[in-house]
């Protein structure tokens, strides 16, 4: 049975987007941070961390990437559309929005094509990386309910058949 998405779905959410945010920006933090620290907010302090002005535009950030996936795969504004065109909608959504925080926040020089290609490989990485453990969760989950609605099926014929 599915349940209803609750504010308290979404705020977990955007902790994990969030936190899977900034464990990867870390991690480039301490492999380019001395070497970008010129061109990137990310990187003003170098390889030694990220700012505290950083980690709450990440924050922000998952905010609106939570945000972005709500509506796309919620009936919110969308009920007809297809599931290709919801991810459609989603995977072009998020970097727009990222492009937008790169541009506001100084996360990388934008008008450098050098720097997109890099943003836009971590996103296809990244996104790569959500989508197959999204699926194989999907995967097991529909496992577990098909597991289940067979036993359920079982139990009921046992108890025709006592009858």
């Amino acid at each position: 049975m599915l349940r209803e998405k609750t504010i308290k779905d979404f705020f977990v959410q955007v902790m994990i987007v969030w936190g899977i945010s900034i464990a990867c920006v870390s991690i480039m933090c301490l492999i380019f941070g001395d070497a970008a620290r010129e061109n990137s907010s990310f990187f003003a302090l170098g390889s030694a961390g990220l700012p505290i002005a950083t980690i709450a535009q990440f924050w922000l950030f998952a905010v609106v990437v939570t945000m972005i996936q709500w509506i796309c795969f919620t009936d919110l504004l969308f009920k007809n559309l297809s599931l290709t065109l919801r991810r459609i909608l989603m995977f072009t959504g998020v970097p727009a929005a990222g492009g937008a925080f790169a541009f506001c926040f100084r996360w990388f020089p934008v008008k450098e094509p050098k720097a997109w290609i890099s943003f836009l490989i971590c996103y296809a990485v990244c996104t790569t990386v959500s989508v197959y453990a999204s699926d194989k969760l999907d995967r097991k989950e529909n496992l577990q309910l098909q597991n289940a609605l067979e036993r359920l099926q079982a139990n009921d014929e046992e108890g025709r058949t006592a009858k």
